[in-house]
């Protein structure tokens, strides 16, 4: 679902998800409603963070109700009772381990409702419920680490990366249980059934379970198909093994964990340079890159300095040009700044979008910067004119401030602009190999450029 299928192919391809109310076992029923929780504050989520698109994910739910009608407090009133049930059976097989070293207990069935089909007779029900407390206390983890990161903000992170650390705890013991799925024997038939067919019971692991049941999904049954699906060939969808679904959380965990590196960021600088990172190193899907979007979602909190991004864009400026401090105020001054934060804070939202939007949109902001500086050069001309007026000498020359501050903040950012457009260029795998040498020359160019730029403006 994260890579972009829909829920009927991904997620509504286990069944019990169909009709969670028929659920008879009380754990299994609890690990769906908390799923399907999880699954409606997600969408709800990215409907929030605005980044989305249908080669994103895909949040349209046809056939199937969300949310799941259950509250909060009664579902987790449940799971705590579940958790104290198995608790307390696990330390009851230990202390019955102790008294008699098998663990025998005969105040309980051999088996308890939870696992009657898990692994036969032969299974370490210690182990099992283990297991089965891991998978609980995981999904309810992940749920409250989800919920956390979900406020604006970033008012959720120091609670966020607590269940976070809880969540890849239970991961760990998920992991170290694994083994227990390998063993796994389908219920079809009695003992005696096998022994009058002369059969016996199928033995299924991870990987031949792939093999055996051929998990390809196709939008073939599907209805209400958009026209330009119409023709299209019919996507494939390969389910991935528990231990790399298992990998696949962890990863998401730890990306999310990172974004949170743009809290406490201190300039603009440094922000774009951040989001670039985030985005291009880690490669997130749209899940953690709309949990960071909805961090900088607040213009009136951005940075964690109750700062707009107006002020943030003035701030850049008088660092870049140190002599300008007393004039970014005024009504031309004022007005150009709104234009570079309106152009700046675009590029700090679309550094989080896919990275083939991300380079079309730099493209676009190319345009833009063109006519920011056009009005740049206004504006040094307005500043050169008050100066005159108090007798300023205003030619160039050794030593004297720089004379086109404006201009050269708006060239600075239009070459940093050109570098990104370059680099995303590489990422995607746009350049043939031999186009490569031409790319780096032209990306050097443009580092000395700025350099250059910098230390005149300073």
């Amino acid at each position: 679902w994260h890579g972009g299928h829909l829920l009927e192919c991904s997620l509504y391809t286990c069944l019990y998800l169909h009709n969670v109310s028929s659920i008879r076992n009380p754990l299994l029923r609890v690990y769906v409603q908390l799923l399907l929780k999880d699954v409606e504050l997600l969408i709800d989520m990215i409907v929030q963070a605005g980044l989305y698109t249908d080669d994103d994910i895909r949040i349209d739910i046809r056939n199937h109700s969300l949310p799941v009608e259950i509250s909060q407090e009664e579902l987790f009133g449940k799971l705590r009772e579940l958790d104290a049930s198995l608790v307390a059976r696990l330390n009851r097989l230990k202390k019955g381990k102790k008294q008699d070293g098998n663990g025998a207990d005969d105040d309980d069935d051999a088996k308890h409702e939870f696992w009657t089909t898990i692994g036969g007779d032969d299974v370490d029900e210690a182990r099992v419920i283990e297991a089965l407390l891991a998978r609980i206390r995981f999904r309810k983890a992940l749920w409250q680490f989800h919920n956390y990161m979900n406020k604006p903000g970033g008012r959720g992170i120091k609670g966020g990366l607590k269940a976070a650390t809880q969540a890849k705890i239970q991961l760990d013991a998920i992991t170290a249980t694994l083994d227990l799925g390998d063993g796994y024997r389908a219920p079809t038939e009695s003992k005696e059934d096998e022994e009058e067919n002369n059969t016996a019971p199928e033995v299924m692991s991870g990987e031949s379970l792939l093999k055996v049941a051929e998990p390809v999904v196709g939008f073939d049954f599907l209805a209400a198909r958009t026209p330009d699906r119409a023709h299209a060939a019919v996507p494939r969808i390969l389910f991935p093994s528990r231990r790399a679904a298992v990998d696949q959380h962890r990863v998401e965990v730890d990306q999310i964990c990172k974004g949170t590196r743009v809290m406490e960021v201190g300039g603009l600088y440094d922000l774009m340079d951040c989001l670039w990172t985030f985005t291009n190193q880690l490669k997130p899907d749209i899940i953690p890159r709309s949990f960071v979007q909805l961090m900088l979602n607040s213009e009136d909190d951005l940075l964690c300095r109750k700062a707009t991004m107006a002020d943030c864009v003035r701030e850049a400026v008088i660092e870049c040009v140190p002599s300008l401090k007393p004039l970014v105020r005024g009504e031309l001054q004022d007005f150009f700044i709104a234009q570079l934060a309106t152009s700046m804070g675009g590029l700090v939202r679309e550094l989080l979008q896919n990275r083939k939007t991300v380079q079309h949109f730099l493209g676009e902001l190319l345009k833009g910067l063109c006519a920011r500086q056009r009005e740049g050069g206004r504006v040094d001309a307005t500043i050169r004119q008050v100066l005159m007026r108090f007798g300023v000498n205003v030619q160039a020359r050794e030593g004297t401030p720089c004379l086109t501050p404006a201009l050269c903040v708006t060239a600075e950012w239009t070459a940093l602009v050109q570098c990104l457009y370059l680099q995303s260029g590489i990422y995607n795998r746009l350049y043939a190999d031999y186009e490569l040498l031409g790319i780096y020359f032209y990306l050097e160019h443009l580092y000395s450029m700025r350099v250059q730029n910098i230390q005149y403006m300073r």
